[in-house]
């Protein structure tokens, strides 16, 4: 019996057709892929590293702008404590000079004796100069409001000097005395006005407030 010879020419699509299905692609095809696949993580792992540095640089940053201003704070604070400083120094022999109306033992008419006026306390180490005098009446109305005071009083000398730790007085003139029923430390106040060590002048007003005298030095 002779067999049937199959043609091997039909069984050629089927190998054909599987070598089809298993075909993903050629080497330069893959290698494209891997390649571009690589790039990109390359790229993302770049960018990771970048926004980390990008961090660290924006905190250094920021710490360093916090620090500024920590350093102009600080710079400010010592400037306000050096000046405040100099204002306490510039005025500390003043704020030791005071005056006020006060009762005190005098020369009366040639005689042992006691009147009003104003006394002069420099209680300073150093002296003071070119002391004047300023007596004012208080005006008070009596219904709360408040006060007000008249110059009533101006020296026509001045006291050349107050030696450290001394008092001088001016007795208030008579006629300036009959020109009110009382007279006593309610009634009247004292001012003065002089020059420190430094060469610096000074007012205390009536109510006690010391002020330097706008361009003395």
């Amino acid at each position: 019996m002779t067999k049937k010879r199959i043609p091997e020419s039909r069984g050629e699509p089927l190998c054909y057709c599987y070598r089809k299905r298993l075909s993903w692609g050629d080497i330069p095809t893959w290698t494209l892929a891997i390649t571009t696949l690589l790039a990109f993580l390359a790229a993302a792992f770049a960018g990771l590293v970048a926004y980390d540095l990008f961090s660290i640089e924006a905190q250094r940053d920021q710490k360093a702008a916090e620090q500024r201003l920590r350093d102009a704070d600080d710079r400010r604070r010592a400037e306000a404590e050096r000046a405040a400083q100099h204002k306490a120094d510039r005025r500390a022999q003043a704020n030791k000079v005071s005056a006020w109306f006060d009762f005190y033992d005098t020369i009366v008419d040639g005689l042992p004796g006691a009147t009003w006026g104003a006394r002069v306390r420099n209680a300073s180490d150093l002296p003071i100069l070119d002391v004047q005098i300023m007596v004012y009446w208080v005006n008070d109305p009596g219904d709360g409001s408040p006060w007000t005071t008249d110059l009533r009083y101006e020296s026509p000398e001045r006291f050349r000097v107050i030696p450290p730790g001394q008092n001088r007085h001016r007795n208030l003139p008579q006629d300036i005395r009959d020109m009110e029923e009382e007279c006593n430390d309610q009634t009247y106040l004292v001012a003065i006005e002089f020059t420190d060590n430094s060469g610096v002048r000074w007012t205390r007003d009536p109510r006690g407030a010391l002020d330097e005298v706008e361009g003395s030095d």
